[in-house]
């Protein structure tokens, strides 16, 4: 593991026990992307559901994390399934 990894799995992530991938992926402009990507992680004795965010150019990148237990997962799970039956 590199050190980088190491930095983000003891400040941010936790261990990770699932990366399900990149789940959007959007380039609003030519040189500028931002990804977002869906982790199981084990943080602070539990698990946790990260969502991942990137954006910036190649060089210049802004990582934030949104970090949800498992009660506010499963309550945005109701929530998009809601949603998604509406539409």
């Amino acid at each position: 593991m590199g050190f980088w990894k190491k930095l983000e799995e003891h400040f941010f992530t936790g261990k990770v026990l699932k990366d399900y991938g990149v789940v959007y992926e959007t380039r609003p402009f030519p040189w500028w992307s931002v990804e977002y990507r869906v982790l199981l992680a084990e943080k602070k004795g539990g698990k946790r559901v990260i969502i991942k965010q990137k954006s910036g150019m190649r060089r210049e990148m802004n990582t934030s994390y949104h970090e949800f237990d498992l009660a506010a997962a499963k309550r945005l799970y109701e929530t998009l399934g809601e949603i998604l039956k509406v539409s």
